[in-house]
């Protein structure tokens, strides 16, 4: 009778609790993430849907097990073995003691993929009239159906509340959300883990009593939530009536997070492996006072005895460097800081010349222009460089040592410190010949306007023919004031004195490039000006004349001047200085200076 009038009023219970209780939700078999009980010869996990599941005497819960994984084509069959913890650490099997209990099905055979089984067996756990409150375990096994050693996987643990007399009315077991409790006289203290939300915990529990309420609402075991943001009184109710409170209150733990999650120095990032972070600084860091940015789980950072400042606090990592991280709850972590420093990168030719001609460096090609003359074959450079070494090919370059042929351009390739390299390449050009210099100078000084020298010459000799050149005209009265126009005497005249240290006679107009009107130029030279056009025009642009003359060692005032392929002054030619062309001119043209050339 009594077991019958438990049965009604347990079904009363949950009647009330689903139409008028309080909120309600997912707890003990419920909801809950799948618990691992083990792993097989095959590699298959095998899962519970649920543990600690809550049980009433005369009741019964639903649990899953199912298979994960490992290898095809193999089955299970699995087996349950049920025990009763008692209060004096003893355990009765079920063969020592009938503890009521029953699973359907009592086995199950499941397998893994390609053997045509299910992989999961719904069981339903039923609890009889004989059945005492208390903790049960239900140990599954799993035995391959092809033979082989049975598998003991962990256990299941059933909490199972029942009447043990009219007046019973005790809690003898309490947890939320899998987080125990500890029960002293009529107060229970559950310690939830940090950042769990106490404002939807549910309970599950054993009790002697017939029913549990919290205020009105009648608690359904494993599935009623209460907020514990305050201390929650749960009230158990006796088979005759009898009341018993019990004050649950919730502490949250102290966070136990005391992580490095990023770290930095001076603005590099740090590499974060498990316990160590390594950072590698640019070369030339001064790692005596390096500053740390870094984030954390932990409350406070230090190293040794120093609290640490993110962003603030420098420290010298000359040596690896130990940060501990503390947590809320005053656990500690360590983490070993270890700083290198970055090879150079620098590989720069930063000075560069052959045989004492100054290169120019430009970008990565280096440019650079030797006397006429000089063998190219063999030149020998003098360089700065910012890399360790320099090379060109295979071969190391050695300054002021090391000879190369630069008849075609070469690279030299320059390795950094840190194992990177710069290719510069080195082209040569040999300077055209100096076509003029003074001749008998008596002091005066060629001018080159491109040297900066400054200074006009009476005669000047071409080296390479050894002809010496000079100029009269209608404004160089030091030679000629009165040659307006050519006069056959008066040449003769100029020939029948020494002139710039030469015995008198020889000096004649410059013959013309050819006997018929055209420009003169480095692809029509000819005769005495020949000699001229071939290197005032050498690389084929226009040429003028009387600039480029001028700015190696004449001077000239007229802008035409007198040519002639013979001592016909019918034929003779003027030569217009500003375009280097040709024309006929009559010997009664006034304003043209004269040319003389001497062999």
């Amino acid at each position: 009778m009594k077991k019958l009038m438990l049965c009604f009023l347990m079904l009363f219970a949950f009647i009330t609790g689903c139409s008028n209780s309080g909120s309600s939700g997912s707890g003990g078999s419920s909801g809950s993430a799948p618990v691992e009980l083990g792993t097989l010869p095959n590699g298959s996990r095998v899962y519970v849907s649920a543990n600690n599941l809550p049980l009433s005497a005369s009741g019964s819960a639903e649990a899953t097990i199912s298979l994960s994984g490992g290898s095809p084509n193999e089955s299970f069959v699995i087996n349950y073995v049920i025990n009763k913890a008692l209060s004096v650490n003893r355990t009765h099997n079920v063969a020592d003691v009938d503890t009521g209990i029953s699973i359907n099905p009592s086995s199950c055979t499941l397998g893994t993929a390609g053997s045509n089984l299910p992989t999961s067996c719904k069981l339903i756990i039923s609890a009889s009239d004989s059945t005492s409150a208390g903790t049960y375990t239900i140990t599954p096994t799993a035995a391959p159906v092809s033979g082989g050693a049975t598998v003991v996987l962990s256990p299941i643990t059933l909490l199972v509340s029942g009447s043990t007399s009219p007046s019973s009315n005790a809690i003898d077991s309490f947890s939320l959300n899998g987080s125990a409790g500890t029960i002293i006289g009529n107060n229970i203290a559950v310690t939830v883990p940090y950042g769990t939300n106490v404002t939807n915990l549910v309970a599950t529990y054993i009790t002697t009593g017939s029913s549990v309420s919290v205020g009105s609402n009648v608690q359904v075991n494993g599935q009623t939530t209460n907020d514990f943001s305050g201390p929650v009184v749960y009230t158990v109710t006796a088979e005759n009536g009898s009341t018993q409170n019990y004050t649950v209150s919730v502490t949250v733990a102290a966070n136990t997070a005391n992580a490095i999650t990023a770290f930095s120095l001076n603005g590099t990032p740090g590499v974060i492996s498990g316990q160590t972070i390594t950072v590698e600084v640019p070369y030339g860091t001064s790692v005596t006072a390096l500053i740390a940015t870094y984030t954390t789980s932990g409350e406070t950072v230090s190293v040794g005895s120093t609290l640490q400042v993110d962003g603030v606090t420098s420290n010298d990592f000359t040596a690896p460097v130990v940060y501990t991280v503390t947590a809320a709850n005053g656990t500690t972590q360590n983490y070993t800081v270890t700083v290198t420093v970055a090879a150079n990168t620098a590989k720069a030719i930063t000075a560069f010349s052959l045989n004492g001609s100054a290169g120019t460096i430009v970008g990565d090609n280096i440019a650079v222009t030797v006397p006429d003359g000089t063998s190219v074959t063999a030149l020998v450079a003098t360089f700065t460089t910012t890399g360790t070494s320099v090379a060109v090919g295979g071969t190391a370059q050695v300054s002021t040592v090391t000879p190369n042929d630069f008849t075609s351009p070469v690279v030299y390739t320059v390795t950094a410190a840190n194992g990177t390299t710069q290719n510069y390449t080195v082209t040569v050009m040999v300077a055209p010949p100096a076509y003029f210099q003074a001749f008998y100078p008596n002091g005066c000084t060629v001018n080159n306007t491109a040297a900066g020298i400054v200074g006009n010459c009476e005669c000047i000799q071409d080296p390479a023919t050894n002809k010496i050149w000079t100029v009269v005209g209608p404004n160089n009265a030091s030679t000629n004031g009165s040659w307006d126009k050519w006069t056959g005497e008066s040449l003769t005249a100029y020939n029948a004195t020494d002139k710039c240290g030469l015995i008198a006679g020889g000096w004649a107009m410059p013959s013309a490039p050819n006997a018929v009107l055209g420009s003169m130029s480095a692809s029509n030279p000819g005769g005495d000006w020949g000699d001229i056009a071939t290197l005032a025009g050498a690389n084929g642009t226009p040429i003028n004349l009387g600039e480029w003359m001028n700015n190696n060692g004449f001077n000239l005032m007229c802008n035409y001047y007198w040519s002639s392929s013979s001592v016909d002054l019918d034929g003779a030619w003027d030569v217009e200085m500003t375009s280097g062309q040709m024309q006929i001119y009559q010997k009664t043209s006034v304003g043209d200076c004269v040319l003389l050339v001497h062999p």
